[in-house]
């Protein structure tokens, strides 16, 4: 019987037999006239743990042995000559020898074979480009962060595009909406909760608006009305789809200093609409 080690410690992809730590004839014959015997066991290089499940080949003579879960295997009835042996499993590098047989012996061999590093296919991730806000917007959510008033942003809006403006406002804006006069294009005027306050003056009508505090419309940052002014404009003639942005502020103590006057008492409603719209009201 002979007894080889070979290992994977070598990268050429074909090795010969190993080190011989030991090589002892013995008088066992081999199970008939003619044939040897390959017996042994599978490692794994780094660890030296015996590996289940391996494959154990003579590719030329078609002889195969999977390895139990001690790593051992056996093929008898292997003709004299030499013949390549490959030992392959999922996830280790295979190892390929030759090896002489003499036909009457049994050889006993211990394979070490290396942990296959893998390359795994590349990985494309892709995702939408951050939208890039506009100047405008960039001021409106540095307010919005600072806490103070109510906002409406353009992912509200969009659930609620079917809807008038002043249904929307009406959802958490704290804002009470007066009735304008039909002679002046009817719908509402924005006024703040505050009790005191007096109907503006209207150059289109003589049946005047109610008294309230009215509150000042700022749109795109341009000054639209504010107290002292006749005609409040009609909130709804800006159409949901057209808004990027909704700031409302019950106050002069909730106003930003950007938009700070004495004509802002009852606070104001500032709108913003979307990027490449004209300002003006879209009339229904």
């Amino acid at each position: 019987m002979r007894q080889l080690r070979i290992g994977a410690w070598t990268p050429s992809p074909q090795l010969h037999w190993g080190v011989v730590l030991a090589c002892v004839l013995v008088g066992r014959p081999a199970p008939s006239q003619g044939q040897s015997v390959l017996t042994g066991v599978v490692r794994v290089d780094s660890l030296k743990t015996p590996l289940a499940g391996a494959d154990v080949l003579l590719t030329s003579l078609r002889l195969k042995a999977t390895t139990d879960r001690l790593g051992r295997f056996s093929i008898d009835r292997i003709p004299a000559g030499v013949h390549d042996i490959i030992v392959r499993h999922i996830g280790h590098q295979p190892l390929s020898v030759s090896g002489e047989f003499n036909g009457h012996d049994t050889l006993t061999v211990e394979f070490s074979v290396a942990i296959e590093s893998q390359r795994l296919a590349p990985i494309t991730v892709t995702a939408p480009a951050e939208k890039v806000l506009s100047g405008k917007m960039e001021e409106f959510e540095r307010r919005r962060k600072m806490g103070f008033g109510h906002f409406v942003t353009r992912a509200d809006l969009q659930k609620l595009e079917n809807y008038q403006l002043t249904n929307v406002l009406r959802r958490g804006g704290n804002i009470r909406f007066m009735t304008r006069p039909s002679r002046c294009g009817g719908g509402f005027a924005a006024a703040s909760g505050r009790s005191e306050g007096r109907a503006p003056a209207s150059l289109c009508s003589t049946v005047g608006y109610p008294d309230a505090c009215y509150m000042a419309v700022i749109v795109d940052g341009t000054l639209l009305w504010a107290t002292g002014q006749p005609d409040p404009p009609n909130i709804d003639d800006y159409r949901v789809d057209r808004v990027q942005g909704i700031e409302v502020y019950r106050g002069s103590s909730e106003l930003p200093a950007e938009f700070g006057g004495t004509n802002f008492g009852c606070g104001a409603v500032v709108i913003w609409t979307r990027t490449g719209e004209n300002a003006a009201p879209s009339r229904r």
